[in-house]
C-alpha cells in the first residue's frame, strides 16, 4: 500500500494509492461525471467511494464482529490455486 505525502483539497490527512480496472461504459460514464462538475475522475471516484462507506459501515462493522468474513471462503479459493 503506497501512501501519498501532501494533501488534496477535500481532504486533510495522506492518501493511499489505489489502482483499479473500470468497464469501457463505466470509464466513459465516470469522465463525463468529472467533466461536468469540473473535477478529476479521482474525486469522483474518492466522492462515490467515501459515499458508498458511509452507507455500507454498520455492515461492515457486524461482518468485524463475526469470527470468519463472508468472503473468507472465496478469498482462501483463489489463494489455493
Amino acid at each position: 500500500m503506497k501512501k501519498l505525502k501532501g494533501q488534496c483539497a477535500d481532504h486533510d490527512s495522506e492518501m493511499v494509492r489505489l489502482t483499479v480496472s473500470l468497464r469501457p461504459n463505466s470509464y466513459s460514464t465516470l469522465i463525463a461525471i468529472a467533466k461536468r462538475k469540473r473535477v478529476s475522475a479521482a474525486w469522483v471516484i474518492r466522492e462515490a467511494a467515501d459515499e458508498y462507506l458511509t452507507q455500507n459501515a454498520p455492515l461492515l462493522q457486524k461482518e468485524k464482529i463475526n469470527e470468519e468474513p463472508r468472503y473468507k471462503a472465496e478469498t482462501a479459493r483463489h489463494t489455493e490455486t
